[in-house]
């Protein structure tokens, strides 16, 4: 077998190459080939089990002489993780740790590596191993042939040995221009091998563009490609976008295949991590009921979600409801199966991240998760898809192998994020589109030697440039007198330009270098970018190279045909222009409900339009947001706190104290059941207001209704009847019963004090006026009074003192009773119900006027000329030339 060496040939095979008794091999490959030959193969390590496998060493070693010690102290997985990536390199670069030095940090983890705790064997052992049984042998060659692309000078110390005891032959080819000459891809060429100084004429052979919209960009390079096995893509950053933009030109598609950290399984790891600890993030939740390799029935986490984006919470009733309907019809063991694994990933116990989760947990629930993706794996998926499984059932096994072998009881929320973050942090290598036949030859590495016409460089700025060595110049001395020959970042740095040369000169005919900046306008660089800036003329001035922008050109109306030459082109339509009236074709009806609320009948009289969109055509907003409408769930805080504290405590013999107490606990449950938004860090100035806003509204409530002479509160009853529309349910937030057997009806709202006012002086106070007559139509009597109570104020607001004797006072302008109210609601309700039998639908917004048909019959309620400040539906309604 021959051998043929060169970086980039780790897992690509340029095209043209024979295969047939040819071994082609970058450093992983020619190790993995020569551990085969040598029998060295092991099973693969974990980086996370090493990791913590070093920690236990550096654990055993250590003591206050140790130079690590006060890091270890208080970080004790960071500094593994870095003495570990130390170690490692040393051993790859043939460190002997039997040699002494006078170096603190180089003797110290001598001593470290030479402690009896074991290690499992890495990448750089695996080097070591190679190197030893290579000086050993003295047998025949392993190979018949060892030939490298690279010249010697540009490999680093540890392969060059590994080459040398295989009796390798090296290419001394350095870079030479290949393009046509008088050309300014020639010109740049020799400027960059003999570093001499060039001016460009730009006749399109060096193309360098520059682009904040990838799209854009990738359109641009997709109409200059030639089907041709003559063009080369480098891609080193994400290649999907370019992918997609040459598919929809009819060209073959390109294979696209990107590394990502933030696929599907790397994220349910996290979120499975982040479960463990309370308080319980509901954007967490939410994620995890919504994520595609949910443990969970896939329809029953939907229709959880659906259920929490209402009600963020875990536990409370609308949870417990929800499970009960998902459940309703199932069998009874499937039924006891579903809440049992309902129970198990959402209502577990939840640990303190200052003390740490249990390690049996902690293993139980990754063990259950891995359980779970291999029963999907199993059910058969597409190959993409079964890669991420089975990186992901790996990480499971892996996590739960660390943390059973730390021997500890309880493991620190900083442990598990770190070794969550390890296992997920490489990313999982997936091919997002298999190439077509035909198709242009892409890599994903900055290197290409073999000769092509025309070269496309994707993502001009990512280049991975060397770092410093963490070690100074007399531990790198001792290193090196302890056998250590490491490579040095300006070593790494003239192999990276050498490649980065023999890129450019590789092109015959045309160089297209495309770089990404960022929206800021800010330029990304890259080594050879600023090296070509070095050998021409400053940007601007004569004989510089010019630089493209795809979205100047795209944008010119006279050169847009380039870009879109076979795309059919679309005229620009404006939205709807607005108007105050909507006209149904004729024979259409807007059927009546069986049954109506307060808020629908409200909606119908006020904004006609949005009724009809909401309760009859039900389009709805999208429910990706937990808690979007913060005031919604503080006033559902406020509900349950008050219903809670009426139906549970002696409110008449409590003391301020208790209540004060009591409170505390029951907000807290609530919150946790029904509005952790709260609970999630940064909402603490929400979270304090509604505890204070809470406790002062129990204590006013249960001053003035002592004062008022209250035998009973009922809170959140249920009351029917009848109106000229039909059936009418609503649900009275507090019904008083008095002394003298009468009643009085109070509303809970947690604030807009001005508009609760105003309605109370202009006699708009309508949903009092609803329940009151709902409470007429059950008893036979009118409530005494009505009122509102403002949870943010902590005050009761009525129109009179007669009956709440303590409230604030808003005389109305008009003397009316609940009674008058209740009917002119009902006369105004009765004229919008006839426009909408006449298919007429008013559209209340504020960019149109009312018109006669806006005004309602004397003696009902006043209406404002716009009422859409809230409503979901404004583009809808017509928005006019605005596009």
């Amino acid at each position: 077998m021959k051998v043929v060496f060169a970086n980039e040939f780790d897992g690509i095979i340029e095209s043209g190459t024979p295969l047939v008794g040819v071994a082609y091999c970058g450093g992983k490959g020619l190790l993995s080939l020569l551990a085969i030959k040598l029998g060295l193969t092991r099973p693969d390590s974990s980086s996370v089990n090493r990791i913590q496998q070093f920690q236990s060493k550096l654990e055993h070693s250590n003591s206050e002489n140790m130079f690590y010690s006060a890091s270890f102290f208080v970080d004790p997985l960071t500094t593994a993780k870095t003495l570990l990536d130390w170690r490692d390199s040393w051993i790859e670069a043939n460190w002997d740790p039997e040699i002494s030095v006078t170096s603190k940090r180089v003797s110290d983890l001598a001593i470290v590596e030479k402690n009896d705790l074991p290690l499992s064997p890495g990448w750089a052992d695996l080097v070591s191993s190679v190197r030893r049984d290579l000086k050993k042998r003295s047998s025949s060659p392993l190979f018949d042939e060892v030939n490298t692309l690279v010249p010697r000078e540009q490999l680093p110390p540890w392969i060059v040995e590994i080459l040398d005891l295989l009796g390798a032959r090296y290419s001394d080819q350095n870079p030479e221009p290949t393009a046509k000459e008088d050309t300014d891809l020639s010109r740049l060429q020799k400027a960059l091998i003999d570093g001499e100084h060039t001016q460009f004429r730009n006749d399109g052979s060096v193309v360098l563009v520059e682009s904040t919209i990838p799209r854009i960009a990738a359109q641009m390079v997709a109409s200059e490609l030639t089907i041709s096995e003559n063009t080369r893509i480098i891609a080193t950053t994400e290649s999907s976008i370019l992918g997609r933009a040459i598919e929809s030109r009819g060209k073959p598609r390109i294979s696209t295949d990107n590394r990502s950290a933030c696929r599907p399984i790397s994220q349910l790891l996290k979120l499975v991590a982040n479960l463990l600890w309370e308080p319980r993030d509901p954007h967490n939740i939410l994620q995890f009921l919504q994520h595609p390799w949910c443990p969970l029935n896939r329809k029953v986490s939907y229709r959880l979600a659906r259920t929490f984006v209402r009600s963020p919470g875990v536990g409370g009733g609308g949870w417990k409801s929800s499970i009960d309907r998902i459940v309703e019809g199932f069998e009874a063991k499937e039924a006891k199966a579903t809440r049992k694994e309902i129970s198990f990933w959402l209502e577990n116990s939840t640990f303190v991240p200052k003390n740490g989760a249990d390690s049996e947990t902690v293993v139980q629930r990754f063990e259950k998760l891995a359980a779970s993706l291999k029963i999907k794996l199993q059910k058969g998926v597409v190959k993409s898809q079964a890669a991420s499984l089975r990186a992901g059932i790996s990480s499971c096994e892996s996590l739960c192998e660390v943390v059973s072998a730390s021997g500890k009881e309880l493991i620190s929320y900083e442990e598990i994020d770190y070794w969550v973050r390890s296992l997920t942090g490489l990313g999982i290598n997936e091919s997002i589109t298999d190439a077509e036949i035909g198709s242009m030859e892409v890599v994903d590495h900055e290197i290409s030697r073999t000769k092509i016409d025309n070269l496309f460089w994707w993502g001009f700025q990512n280049a991975k440039l060397p770092s410093r060595l963490p070690w100074g110049k007399t531990e790198l001395k001792d290193l090196e007198s302890a056998g250590c020959l490491l490579e040095m970042p300006e070593h790494q740095m003239s192999a990276l330009t050498y490649n980065w040369i023999q890129a450019v000169c590789s092109a015959k005919e045309k160089l297209c270098l495309i770089r990404m900046n960022s929206l800021d306008g800010k330029t990304v660089s890259h080594p050879l970018i600023d090296e070509i800036a070095s050998i021409s003329p400053e940007l601007g001035e004569p004989g510089a190279l010019k630089i493209v922008r795809p979205e100047s050109i795209f944008f010119s109306d006279e050169s847009k045909d380039q870009f879109i030459d076979d795309t059919i082109k679309l005229s620009a339509r404006s939205l709807p222009a607005p108007r105050r009236w909507w006209r149904l074709p004729e024979n259409t009806e807007i059927p009546r409900r069986e049954t109506e609320s307060f808020s629908s009948i409200e909606k119908l009289i006020y904004s006609p339009y949005q009724w009809v969109l909401e309760r009859v055509a039900r389009i709805e907003s999208g429910s990706l947001l937990v808690g979007s409408n913060e005031n919604i769930l503080r006033g559902n805080v406020a509900h349950g706190v008050i219903e809670a504290f009426f139906n549970e405590c002696d409110w008449k013999n409590t003391s301020e104290d208790s209540i004060a107490g009591w409170a505390d606990l029951k907000i807290a449950q609530i919150f946790a059941q029904e509005a952790s938004v709260f609970n999630v860090p940064g909402n603490q100035r929400a979270r304090e207001e509604i505890f204070d806003h809470v406790k002062a509204t129990l204590m006013g409530m249960t001053s003035q209704f002592l004062a008022m002479g209250v035998n009973e509160v009922i809170c959140e009853q249920e009351q029917t009847g009848k109106f000229e529309g039909g059936n009418l349910t609503g649900f009275i937030d507090i019904l008083l019963k008095l002394e003298d057997d009468s009643e009085a009806v109070v509303d809970v709202k947690y604030g807009w004090r001005s508009k609760r006012i105003d309605e109370l002086r202009s006699n708009g106070h309508l949903q009092l006026a609803v329940y009151a007559a709902l409470r007429y139509q059950m008893t036979g009597k009118w409530p005494k009074d009505v009122a509102y109570f403002l949870v943010r104020n902590a005050e009761l607001l009525a129109q009179s003192s007669a009956v709440f004797t303590s409230a604030k006072v808003q005389q109305p302008r008009e003397n009316l009773s609940s009674e008058d109210l209740w009917q002119r609601l009902c006369s105004v309700w009765q004229w919008r119900r006839e426009q909408l039998d006449q298919g007429l639908i008013e559209l209340t917004t504020s960019n149109t006027s009312p018109d006669e048909m806006s005004v309602p019959p004397e003696d009902t309620i006043k209406l404002d000329p716009s009422y859409d400040e809230y409503s979901n539906y404004k583009i809808l309604a017509g928005r006019g030339d605005r596009i």
